[in-house]
Formats: C-alpha cells, sequence, structure tokens
C-alpha cells in the first residue's frame, strides 16, 4: 500500500471517529486490508508524514490522531471523557474512505427527505441546502450543548423565519431525523439511535395561538439583546404594560418546552436559567454573576413599543451621530466594501453592547478589522471615534443605558483623546490570524464565525 493511501486512510479514520488512538488505526488497518500496522509503525509514520496528515485535518496528538476542529478547541479531553467505554462502530472500509472528504454526506433517505424539503418547500439553493446538511450532520458531534440547541444552530432557523409554523414544525421534525441517523464522534462512529441516545424533541401543549407565542418571543428577544439577562418576571412586566395583557412569567417560561418556540429561542442564542431568558454568552464561567453586579441598582431602560421591538432585529443598534461619524471614517480610510463596514460596525456596536472594557474592546476592534493605522495619527482619530461611541452605546451592565445617561456630569471608561499607551497597546497589532470558517465569531455570538461576521 502507498505512503499516500495510508495518507488517505488515517484521515478518514480521524474523520470517522474525531479522536482515535493510533493502536486503534494499527487494528482497523489490519481488519480492513490483512496487512499487519503496528503502532510503533504508526507513530513512526505520523513523525514522517505530520505535516501531509495535518493538511488533511488528522493531528498527531501523544497517542491520539485528533480531528482539527477540536484539536483547535481544545476539546481532546472530552471527548476521551464522553466515548470513555463505548465500542467502536466499524463500517465497511469503502465507507469509511468517503469520510476523508471533508464535505461527504450519506444519502440516507432521511438527508434525502430534508434536502427536497430544502430546496422544495423553504426555497434553499442548492449551495445553502448542502451547508446546512453538513452543520446538521456536524451537530452531532458536538459536546458541548444539549442535543436539541445541536440541531436549531445546525438548521439555521432564523434564515427560513418568514416561513409558516407548519413547514419550521416540519422542518425540525426532519432535522432531527437527520440527527438521530448521523454518524457521530461522542458515540464512537455509532448514531445517537444506534447508541440508544437519540434527540427527543419538546413536545408539550400550548394553548396559546402561535401568533401571540411569536409575539412574546419577539420581546423576548429585545429586551435580551438590551439586558444580557432579564426576569421573566420583567419581561411579562413590560409586556403586559405595553400590550394592556396578563401574561405570566411561567407562560412565557413555558415556550421552551415546545419544539418551535423553543427553536426559535435557541437560534436567536437565548438561554434559560433560574426563571431568566439571558445570551447564550452569559452560561460561560462566572459572566452572569459579573454581568449582576454590574447592573445591580441600576434602572432598566425601556422605550416604547415600536423601538423597544426594533432591537429583536439581530444586527439593530441605534443610529446615533457617533455610530455614523465611525461609519463614515471606515467607509472612507479603512474598508474598500460596503458589507465589511456593516459587519464592523456590527462587531463595534456588539462589544459595546456586552460591556467588553473599552481598551480590550478598541484593540479587538482593530484586530477583527485586520487594521493597522498607518500613523499615530490615526489612531488617535480612530480612538477619538470609538470612545465617542462607546460613551453613547447601550449596553448589559448598564441594563440598556448609555453611559452618558447613566452618569451624565462624568462619562464612564475611556475619554476621547486618550493616548494609545493609555488605551490598551493598540501598536502591538502587527498581524492578525484568519478566523476559520468553523471556528466560533470573535464577536461572542456563539456562532460559527461563517454563520455571523464571516457572511
Amino acid at each position: 500500500m502507498s505512503r499516500q493511501d495510508l495518507i488517505d486512510y488515517i484521515a478518514a479514520a480521524t474523520a470517522f471517529y474525531g479522536v482515535i488512538s493510533m493502536e486503534k488505526i494499527g487494528q482497523l488497518f489490519e481488519e480492513h486490508t490483512g496487512i499487519g500496522f503496528s503502532r510503533g509503525n504508526v507513530r513512526k509514520f505520523a513523525e514522517m508524514e505530520e505535516a501531509a496528515l495535518i493538511a488533511r485535518f488528522a493531528v498527531p496528538s501523544g497517542n491520539w490522531f485528533v480531528y482539527e476542529s477540536i484539536d483547535d478547541s481544545g476539546e481532546l479531553e472530552t471527548y476521551l471523557d464522553r466515548t470513555h467505554g463505548k465500542r467502536y462502530y466499524v463500517p465497511e472500509k469503502d465507507e469509511m474512505l468517503r469520510y476523508g472528504d471533508q464535505f461527504y454526506i450519506p444519502m440516507t433517505e432521511e438527508v434525502q427527505a430534508l434536502q427536497t424539503f430544502l430546496t422544495d418547500q423553504l426555497g434553499a439553493d442548492e449551495e445553502l441546502a448542502e451547508d446546512i446538511l453538513l452543520s446538521v450532520k456536524d451537530a452531532a458531534n458536538d459536546p458541548e450543548r444539549g442535543l436539541f440547541e445541536n440541531l436549531v444552530r445546525g438548521l439555521d432557523l432564523g434564515r427560513f423565519e418568514e416561513h409558516s409554523e407548519e413547514e419550521l414544525d416540519q422542518y425540525i421534525t426532519l432535522g432531527a431525523a437527520v440527527f438521530n441517523r448521523s454518524r457521530s464522534w461522542l458515540h464512537r462512529g455509532k448514531t445517537p439511535i444506534e447508541a440508544g441516545e437519540p434527540l427527543q424533541l419538546p413536545d408539550a401543549h400550548q394553548p396559546v395561538p402561535m401568533k401571540v407565542q411569536s409575539e412574546w418571543i419577539r420581546y423576548i428577544r429585545a429586551l435580551v439583546r438590551l439586558y444580557g439577562a432579564v426576569p421573566a418576571a420583567k419581561v411579562a412586566e413590560i409586556y403586559n404594560e405595553q400590550n394592556h395583557a396578563e401574561v405570566r412569567p411561567s407562560e412565557l417560561l413555558n415556550l421552551t418546552l415546545v419544539a418551535l418556540p423553543a427553536a426559535l429561542l435557541i437560534d436567536s442564542r437565548i438561554v434559560v436559567r433560574e426563571g431568566k431568558f439571558m445570551d447564550a454568552l452569559l452560561r460561560n464561567g462566572n459572566r452572569l454573576a459579573e454581568l449582576e453586579a454590574d447592573a445591580s441598582g441600576k434602572p432598566y431602560y425601556v422605550p416604547e413599543r415600536r423601538q423597544l421591538l426594533r432591537w429583536a432585529e439581530e444586527n439593530y443598534y441605534e443610529p446615533t451621530p457617533q455610530a455614523e461619524a465611525l461609519r463614515t471614517y471606515a467607509r472612507r480610510h479603512l474598508f474598500k466594501k460596503a458589507f465589511q463596514v456593516d459587519y464592523w460596525m456590527n462587531f463595534a456596536h456588539r462589544l459595546i453592547l456586552i460591556n467588553k472594557p473599552p481598551a480590550q474592546a478598541f484593540s479587538s476592534l482593530l484586530e477583527h478589522g485586520q487594521i493597522v493605522p498607518k500613523d499615530e495619527q490615526e489612531i488617535h482619530r480612530l480612538a477619538d471615534l470609538f470612545f465617542a461611541l462607546y460613551n453613547h452605546g447601550r449596553s448589559w451592565a448598564n441594563r440598556g443605558h448609555t453611559p452618558q445617561e447613566i452618569k451624565k456630569e462624568r462619562p464612564t471608561h475611556v475619554r476621547a483623546g486618550s493616548r494609545v499607551s493609555d488605551a490598551g497597546p493598540s501598536n502591538s497589532v502587527k498581524t492578525v490570524e484568519k478566523v476559520g470558517r468553523n471556528e466560533p465569531c470573535p464577536c461572542g455570538s456563539g456562532k460559527k464565525y461563517k454563520k455571523c461576521c464571516g457572511r
């Protein structure tokens, strides 16, 4: 067997299992070909052909081959823990080799049904349909979130939200069927069904019409975007006051028990914890506790209904004079294309909204745009524009208020015109590594880069 055949085999096995020991590679190879391939010989081959293997997304790591995305995320130990004691599913050699193509999708009945529904019912073109099928297949490999959340992230439900309730319900059901028949790294090549751990869709009955539930979801989206985290009781209070209604907090929380409303919330990166709706970013580490400490004692900013619901739109931010000034500068001096300006400005607003410390936010903004200011004058001009935006930007830490509104007599954070040495090491921005399309977006949205700022 040739050198390239061995590389192809190892790459395909790594793509199929996610993580596989060098010893197991040797055993599988002998089982498939009848040719002995000891662990020692596998290791020597990996050392000699490391670059070629990495180019095929199979990263040698100690006694293991690790798929590139797992290695990049530092999740090797997580996968080893989740697969400990599970038996390997061993496909036929030709079937396993197909997984060496990162775009390979087994065309099962479930996959064909979802593909047809995407193109015929939801109007997706072939490229989008293929991207979603790959995302659903990959969702079965994710160890970090719940199964339903993984599925919803893969379906990219927001693209099709204008379709009917019945169509979206069917879309979720068909997606779940593909998910449950996808070979999973978490089950060493078995499907969730074969492993006895299938995804079960939320199926509680909600007696409230979907039109009303949709309006509740719009309020939840808007308030989570403004506050980061908001008690269901506060959502109910604001909704009732603006709509002369009598919705109970428990009714809002019960949205998570019904498949479509629950999916729409997840697609908006909203999770529920201890009676609160919150941005998924806040479930990591101590972020929620830190936000609640920063926001403690501050009043909620509650605009009138029409203005409030603008915040339910994913990329809406108030068109302030400060935002227009930074946008104009970026359009004239930093970027050639309008969509680049849009993405960069959305990133700037997001940094302010999540209360990234101003010096760090400024540095992150330069890095995100791969901007290396040509001289000190340009650094100062950019800093002036950004910190003006910061002081007039709404943030979670201020419960939707701007720093100017919270404390008019003394704007907080870094003042406009500060020297760069005061604002942070922006002059250290020399080169910027490109963010991988499948890596988490650096804006903190929780989405993959290709489905967020990398679109």
